[in-house]
């Protein structure tokens, strides 16, 4: 009877250890280009969507008022999901043509996106800043959804 209840402990040991160290787990590919599932393309002013998941819309696109060297971009975004959606400033990139990428700022941004939960079929509008060099005016705003990349073309408006 001991050895009986010896080898059940051993076994028992063995399934929580093998568990703990991931034996168990299917692992998670954290390459975001491998993940990144279908990607949109389009241009300012049309609703572009990765089905089930985002509709992102970019308004219109200007030179920020208070910072020659930022740009905003005016968006909104609707989760066309069937569940509560998070979205934050790190679904969010600018490429220019060479492949530089710019992070969203919110400092100086009237009306900026923040992070906040949508319900299903609500919308988040506002304003993407991004500081860029002088002279560039041609970008794509990426958006990183749940199932896939939208590529924006935007041009800054010569002034």
């Amino acid at each position: 009877m001991k050895r009986i209840a010896a080898i059940i402990l051993v076994l028992t040991v063995g399934m929580v250890l093998f568990a703990g160290c991931g034996g168990g787990s299917t692992q998670q590919n954290n390459n975001p280009a491998e993940n990144a599932g279908q990607t949109v393309k389009g241009k300012t002013g049309e609703p572009l969507s990765l089905p089930g998941d985002t509709q992102i819309t970019v308004k219109r696109v200007v030179k920020n008022p208070e910072d020659s060297k930022m740009i905003l971009v005016e968006t909104e975004i609707k989760n066309i999901g069937d569940t509560p959606k998070v979205y934050s400033l790190q679904n969010f990139v600018l490429k220019d043509k060479s492949g530089k990428v710019y992070r969203p700022e919110i400092a100086k941004v009237p009306n900026p996106i923040i992070t906040t939960n949508v319900l299903s079929g609500k919308t988040l509008n506002g304003f993407l800043g991004f500081s860029v060099p002088e002279g560039k005016n041609e970008f794509t705003l990426v958006f990183q959804g749940a199932t896939g990349k939208i590529n924006v073309e935007i041009t800054v408006p010569e002034e």
